[in-house]
C-alpha cells in the first residue's frame, strides 16, 4: 500500500471534519467546528477545545469547564495514553446523564456506548496511535493538527447529540415500564 503524503493526510482529515459538521444538526455545526478550530488554530489542548465549545453551547464558564478536563490533554497528562478527546467525551456524557437523574450503572452504560462508538470509528483509543506522532513534538513535520481535530469534532458532535436526545431518568423509566 502506498503511503499518503502529509498534504494528502491533511486534506483527508479536513474533509472528515467538514463532512461531520455538515451532517450534524444545524444548531450544533458552529460548536463542532469551533471545538476543532480551538485546537487546530488556538491554544487549547484537545480536551480543553471540546470543553470550551460545550461550555459556550450551555452558556457556562469556559475556564471552569476547561479546567475540569485540562489534564486529559496529550493522552492523560501528556503521557500519550488514552485519547484526551475521548476521555472528555466520557466526562461530559457522564455529567449530562447525572444531571438527568441517571444512576451509576446507567451512566456507565451511556459512557460505555460512547467509548465503543469512538473505538469503532477510529479503531483505537490511544493518543499516540490516533495522532501518529510524539505528543511532545506537536510541530513535527509529519503531524497535521487536523488529525486530532477530527477526534475533537466527532466527540463534540456526540456530546451535543447525547445532550439533545437524553430524557430525564424518570421519563425514561416510565417509557421503559410502559413497554414491558
Amino acid at each position: 500500500m502506498e503511503k499518503m503524503s502529509t498534504m494528502e493526510k491533511n486534506n483527508h482529515h479536513k474533509e472528515y471534519i467538514e463532512n461531520l459538521v455538515q451532517k450534524s444538526f444545524e444548531e450544533f455545526q458552529s460548536y463542532i467546528k469551533k471545538a476543532s478550530d480551538n485546537f487546530v488554530y488556538g491554544s487549547d489542548n484537545c480536551s480543553e477545545a471540546i470543553a470550551s465549545s460545550i461550555a459556550e453551547f450551555e452558556g457556562k464558564n469556559k475556564e471552569i469547564y476547561k479546567g475540569m478536563v485540562s489534564g486529559f490533554g496529550k493522552g492523560i497528562a501528556g503521557n500519550a495514553e488514552t485519547c484526551g478527546a475521548m476521555l472528555t467525551g466520557i466526562s461530559f456524557v457522564s455529567k449530562i446523564a447525572f444531571e438527568n437523574g441517571y444512576n451509576k450503572k446507567e451512566i456507565r452504560n451511556f459512557c460505555n456506548n460512547f467509548y465503543k462508538k469512538f473505538q469503532e470509528e477510529f479503531k483505537s483509543t490511544q493518543c499516540s496511535i490516533l495522532s501518529g506522532h510524539d505528543c511532545d513534538q506537536p510541530f513535527d513535520s509529519d503531524f497535521d493538527l487536523h488529525t486530532c481535530g477530527k477526534y475533537i469534532a466527532f466527540t463534540t458532535k456526540e456530546i451535543l447529540n447525547f445532550k439533545r436526545n437524553i430524557q430525564p431518568a424518570s421519563e425514561s423509566q416510565n417509557l421503559k415500564n410502559s413497554l414491558q
